[in-house]
């Protein structure tokens, strides 16, 4: 099997989805079985000579992920998280590759960053576009990467994947801010890990021993944290469930870098968007930023201080000020995410360029609009 046959393969699709006919542990128990026979045909070349003596390992990690489930539906959730913390610990060397101080600095973190809130009445104030306040925790809710009452803060690196992200909600009532990292020694957990961007390296970059060498350090990283990544990436099947099984492994990976406390944030994809093309995750990403400590009230004074944030706007409001958009046909944008070379299917079968599009118009704006500290 080639590296291109690899990354074609069913088990590197995006997202995972189940059907109702199985349980979400059988369905993972056969994807781990696909997963290990399939890597386990890499033969020939430099990358089965690194695969080979981590089957065993892998096979281990595996089991381990199928055994936290099994304790959690059992009603043991402490023996669950701590299979899961004996799993991550297997490959844990691969989730930091870059190790200073423990943990990667992820590139690309100076991305611009956008938060959205859904609210009937106006949203004036930055903070009401922070994460929640503590003196309401009762209402942080279980999500993907959310444990229930837990504020944290959730980014997106564009405002399209904060509206799919909260299913799709009327634009008039859609307030979005942009924020600015602020502090540059925030430490990520990176499981945006996308087959398609290796994919697109390997065809088209260029040709030489170092890149070769570089590619399959790679993919060598990518098939090690697979199986976490495609365990955190799998579509909800019952959206009006209170229990949803598909969030036990994001919120027990978020709670495992919690208690890490070397870590910042988690980035990862988002599952939600791009519903007509499962091609590529790789434009579509978002971040959870959980407090360093908790008081009773007010925000995390570390996340107060690693971030600044415009104040926010809806797209109501820019039609209001500025109906024929014309203060945003002054110049080109000012920044380069998801602009020129890409095109967004909100549609089925109509594709046009983000920048055209009412979150590319925002985004512009934002772009343009003075960024500050939240109000204390």
């Amino acid at each position: 099997m080639t590296v291109i046959e690899l990354l074609n393969h069913e088990i590197f699709s995006l997202p995972k989805k189940f059907d109702k006919g199985t349980t979400f542990v059988s369905y993972l128990e056969k994807f781990y079985k696909k997963y290990l026979e399939t890597v386990s045909l890499i033969q020939t070349g430099s990358l089965a000579d690194r695969v080979k003596p981590e089957i065993g390992r892998l096979s281990t990690h595996c089991d381990k992920l199928i055994k936290s489930l099994n304790e959690h539906n059992s009603g043991n959730t402490q023996k669950s998280f701590s299979l899961f913390e004996e799993a991550i610990q297997l490959i844990e060397p691969t989730l930091f590759p870059e190790k200073k101080g423990g943990v990667t600095r992820v590139i690309g973190l100076e991305d611009p960053f956008y938060r959205a809130r859904v609210s009937k009445t106006n949203i004036t104030r930055r903070s009401e576009m922070f994460h929640r306040d503590f003196s309401e925790r009762e209402y942080a809710s279980s999500e993907r990467f959310s444990i229930p009452g837990l504020p944290c803060l959730y980014l997106s690196n564009s405002i399209y994947v904060c509206w799919e992200e909260m299913n799709r909600p009327k634009i008039g009532d859609f307030f979005v801010s942009r924020f600015q990292k602020e502090n540059h020694d925030l430490k990520i957990l990176d499981i945006s890990n996308n087959p398609n961007n290796l994919k697109f390296s390997i065809v088209h970059g260029p040709v030489d021993n170092i890149i070769q060498e570089f590619n399959n350090l790679r993919l060598l990283n990518l098939i090690i944290k697979w199986p976490l990544i495609a365990s955190c990436s799998v579509s909800v099947l019952k959206e009006d469930a209170p229990f949803k099984p598909e969030y036990i492994f994001p919120q027990f990976l978020l709670q495992w870098s919690i208690q890490k406390r070397d870590i910042d944030g988690i980035k990862y994809f988002s599952v939600k968007s791009n519903p007509y093309n499962s091609d590529d995750y790789s434009h579509f990403i978002n971040y959870v930023f959980p407090p360093k400590s908790i008081q009773e009230t007010g925000y995390s004074e570390h996340l107060k201080n690693s971030f600044k944030l415009t104040e926010p706007i809806s797209w109501e409001q820019l039609m209001l000020s500025d109906p024929g958009l014309h203060y945003l046909h002054k110049d080109e944008p000012p920044y380069k995410v998801m602009t020129d070379n890409f095109q967004l299917e909100i549609i089925k079968g109509y594709k046009i360029a983000y920048v055209h599009t009412a979150f590319g118009r925002i985004e512009q704006l934002l772009h343009k609009t003075e960024i500050d500290w939240i109000e204390n």
